[in-house]
């Protein structure tokens, strides 16, 4: 505190103009983290027989908004209130922990049975895993994670803007004609 320069004036007013337009210059704005635990069944059948496995799925997404695409309207430098305007949050990132992830069992059904080739077990663990994948990025979908992934992005950018003097009232763009 001591070394760096000396601020004069109100810091908080002086950087109100230029702060709240570099909101937008942030790439993603991630605000919740769902850990991701299901059982997935996937199936591969033939004419005479089939193979399935169950896989016990783990993993974590994360839910976020892309500030990039964010943009202001009704902002009003003397009263220092603003609408900024955001797109629905989406999974930003998806991660099947492989190391929690596991095959739990391969059923083989009619003349698969008696069959054996280890080649149907290969496929079908190589397409559980795969499904798995996809499982988790599905679970992104749910809308209770989206609608908190809302409320904890308005609380966040509400807070931060609040600190330097802006009323910020966030509007999502599904809701409004763009």
């Amino acid at each position: 505190v001591c070394l760096g320069p000396r601020i004069k004036g109100n810091p908080s007013t002086e950087a109100t103009a230029p702060v709240i337009g570099k909101i937008t210059e942030l790439a993603d704005l991630v605000v919740l983290r769902v850990p991701v635990s299901k059982v997935h069944v996937t199936k591969l059948g033939g004419y005479v027989g089939s193979v399935s496995c169950v896989v016990l799925v783990h993993g974590e997404l994360e839910l976020g908004t892309d500030l990039k695409k964010a943009r202001w309207e009704d902002v009003d430098t003397d009263t220092c209130t603003a609408t900024l305007v955001l797109e629905e949050p989406v999974v930003r990132r998806a991660r099947l922990d492989h190391d929690q992830t596991s095959v739990y069992r391969i059923d083989r059904g009619g003349l698969w049975k008696g069959m054996p080739c280890a080649e149907p077990a290969r496929r079908i663990v190589n397409q559980g895993m795969t499904e798995a994948q996809g499982c988790v990025e599905a679970a992104g979908d749910d809308s209770q994670y989206v609608d908190r992934a809302k409320k904890d992005t308005e609380q966040v950018l509400s807070q931060f803007l609040t600190a330097f003097g802006w009323e910020v009232r966030i509007a999502w763009a599904g809701n409004q004609p763009i």
